[in-house]
């Protein structure tokens, strides 16, 4: 049942949770935030779980290109959340529970 609990969060039908815009449930991570006056970044740093195990002291390079960065923003006056796709700022829409 654990392993279903990714797909019932992001289940459209009967829209459990429209807020839920970001979830891997199969990775580890951490995030790093940058703010100022007009934006909150965030990026989520994430690594498959098998290889949260793995020891690579000393080699930082190869430990670094495990991670998949995702970045995330918000905005002044704006209650948006965004996700950089491809270079662009997406959305967050809520209604349609999609990167818009």
């Amino acid at each position: 049942m654990a392993q279903q609990v990714g797909e019932f969060l992001r289940a459209k039908q009967g829209r459990k949770n429209r807020h839920l815009a970001h979830q891997d449930f199969d990775k580890q991570g951490f995030i790093t935030v940058s703010l100022n006056a007009t934006t909150f970044d965030a990026t989520l740093w994430s690594v498959e779980e098998t290889q949260s195990l793995s020891p690579f002291e000393g080699d930082e390079a190869a430990l670094d290109a495990l991670f998949e960065r995702t970045h995330f923003r918000l905005e002044a006056d704006d209650k948006s959340l965004y996700k950089e796709v491809e270079g662009a700022w997406l959305r967050w829409d809520k209604e349609t529970m999609e990167w818009v």
